[in-house]
């Protein structure tokens, strides 16, 4: 697990598990270049790790769905466990998309899914419009 820096509350923070090395350099590099500060995770223990560290202080999650250990779907649980008032965007990258891991994805509260490799304007794009919706939902409540 990689910390950038340590977070001030107007700083925005992403947590990044992604198991491949080159496709979470990727990942993290347009994340940075959208504003967030990020941790990187390469499996289910050090991504559970930065979140009991850090509660609270994420406003995305990026998960591969098959994370090594439980998986991305644990990770996001536990999140939700943790952080009950305060939700962060949660994006999850799924190798073979079918109807059972979107379903999967759905139930656990995934806001977007997207397919590995992740084609970095998609994801850029997807950012920009889960962000913004989630600010929405916070102010609301």
């Amino acid at each position: 697990m990689q910390v950038e820096q340590r977070q001030t509350e107007s700083e925005r923070w992403a947590l990044v598990a992604v198991a491949n090395v080159m496709h979470q350099r990727t990942v993290q590099k347009v994340l940075q270049q959208e504003g967030f500060n990020t941790v990187t995770a390469s499996d289910t223990d050090s991504a559970m790790a930065a979140l009991e560290d850090q509660v609270g202080a994420f406003q995305l999650l990026l998960l591969d769905f098959d994370l090594p250990g439980l998986g991305a779907l644990d990770v996001l649980r536990v999140y939700t466990y943790l952080t009950i008032d305060t939700q962060a965007g949660a994006i999850v990258r799924i190798a073979e998309q079918t109807e059972e891991s979107l379903v999967s994805c759905l139930a656990a509260g995934v806001d977007q899914c997207l397919p590995i490799p992740t084609d970095c304007e998609r994801l850029r794009a997807t950012v920009r419009a889960l962000l913004p919706r989630r600010v929405m939902a916070q102010a609301v409540c």
